[in-house]
């Protein structure tokens, strides 16, 4: 009995080695990476001069969210953003309804 293997778990080693990497790997680290990454390209692109232009780096854009949070703009311009989208959507609804008929 002692020589016995369990092909049940040989299967399942087997299984989880063919698996892809990426498969293998808790999903919290894989979204954790992707953050990471995603920053790190982002900061890479935007200390191009050509990109910089259009593309800000994350750290000016942290700093200018903190200043805009504190000052107690930020609150008031997402309340403006809000009404312009809703504005604009209950207007995209009139023409729809309107076209119908």
């Amino acid at each position: 009995m002692q020589g016995e293997v369990n092909t049940e778990s040989v299967i399942q080693v087997q299984k989880e080695k063919q698996k892809p990497f990426w498969k293998r790997v808790d999903h919290r680290l894989m979204v954790f990476l992707s953050l990471v990454v995603g920053i790190l390209v982002w900061t890479l692109l935007s200390t191009i001069p050509s990109v910089n232009a259009i593309l800000t780096n994350p750290i000016t854009i942290a700093k200018t969210f903190v200043t805009e949070l504190s000052n107690k703009n930020l609150i008031t311009d997402i309340v403006a953003s809000i009404y312009r989208v809703l504005g604009g959507f209950l207007l995209g609804l009139l023409v729809v309804d309107c076209n119908q008929k």
